[in-house]
């Protein structure tokens, strides 16, 4: 009974371990998106890839993939793999909105 007492106790340590570690992650999930002077631009966001969408008049088209990371206040994007562009922003994150650089993209259902 102790020796299963112990092994059960060893088991809920390691779950709540894996818990804390897995919210510890700054990572988004989902379509943010914005339309400035007619032109919509959505990013959607899964792990730790990104996958921009441009377009106007109903009409879009994928512009980039690649991936992105957030540290404080800035997120970092990568794009290609031969000819590689990097980019940092200001970033902000509420609860149904990010802003990049100033720009406010909202949470899509």
């Amino acid at each position: 009974m102790k020796k299963t007492m112990k092994i059960l106790a060893l088991v809920m340590v390691a779950a709540m371990l894996c818990c804390v570690l897995a919210s510890c992650g700054n990572t988004l999930k989902g379509t943010y998106a914005a339309e400035v002077a007619t032109i919509r631009t959505a990013y959607n966001f899964d792990g730790d890839t990104v996958t921009i969408d441009a377009g106007a008049l109903g009409v879009s088209t994928q512009v980039a993939e690649g991936t992105y990371e957030i540290k404080d206040d800035q997120i970092i994007f990568t794009f290609g793999d031969d000819n590689k562009y990097t980019g940092t922003f200001s970033f902000e994150k509420g609860d149904d909105y990010i802003k990049i650089n100033g720009i406010t993209y909202t949470l899509e259902d």
